[in-house]
């Protein structure tokens, strides 16, 4: 699917009673209309809307996540202390540099599992 660079105006009426009514339009034109729905939702939602097409994915499959378990959680921590105590200094100051920004810093282990992540200032 090729989506258009250029998008339609915006319907007459520009404001949305809900988020879901923003999306929805965003839906529509990305998957039925094939343009892009800058604006209308974030570029990181265009992204993974993108990666769906390319995989070949049903847009309106539910995809699973398999929630982990707290001994995976502390065995992960466990493996890791040696790259914790290494990285402590570092993620502080990365974590006082971040203060009052939406960006969060992670740390993972070599096989891609999270470790660490600063706190957001939504955590504060």
């Amino acid at each position: 699917m090729e989506h258009r660079s250029h998008t339609n105006p915006l319907p007459p009426q520009p404001f949305f009673s809900t988020p879901q009514q923003r999306l929805a339009l965003a839906r529509q034109r990305y998957f039925d209309d094939g343009e892009r729905p800058s604006g209308l939702v974030s570029e990181s939602v265009i992204q993974s809307w993108s990666r769906c097409v390319q995989a070949h994915r049903d847009p309106v499959e539910r995809i699973a996540f398999n929630p982990v378990t707290p001994s995976r959680i502390h065995s992960a921590l466990a493996r890791s202390q040696m790259l914790l105590q290494a990285a402590a200094t570092d993620l502080d100051q990365l974590e006082h540099t971040l203060a009052g920004t939406a960006c969060t810093a992670i740390l993972t282990d070599p096989q891609g599992v999270v470790v660490h992540a600063t706190r957001s200032a939504a955590d504060h």
